[in-house]
């Protein structure tokens, strides 16, 4: 049964991370699906046998590490979009008239 378990959460691990790193089809990269990788690897880290555990360890830092990134990423992409939005001109404003 362990064996098991560690299988799907080390499964489940490489999909959240890097899920959670890449941006996808959008700007914005998803941290909290690396959270939950980093709750995988401490499911892994329990079920991995003694000898092995510091691999689930340094796989817990490593999505630690991909959250942070993630969220430093978001926030230098709003920054960016915020300087593009100061700069640019308001809309003109339409009138609706019926003819």
């Amino acid at each position: 049964m362990k064996r098991a378990v560690l299988i799907l959460a080390g499964f489940a691990y490489l999909l959240l991370l890097l899920d959670g790193i890449s941006t996808g089809l959008g700007a914005y990269c998803s941290p909290t699906s690396c959270w939950a990788a980093a709750g995988c690897a401490l499911v892994a880290f329990v079920c991995a046998p003694t000898g092995r555990r510091w691999i689930c360890a340094a796989a817990l830092v490593l999505a630690i590490g991909g959250s942070l990134h993630g969220y430093r990423h978001n926030e230098q992409w709003r920054a960016k979009l915020d300087r593009i939005r100061a700069h640019q001109t308001p809309p003109p404003s339409q009138t609706v008239t019926n003819k």
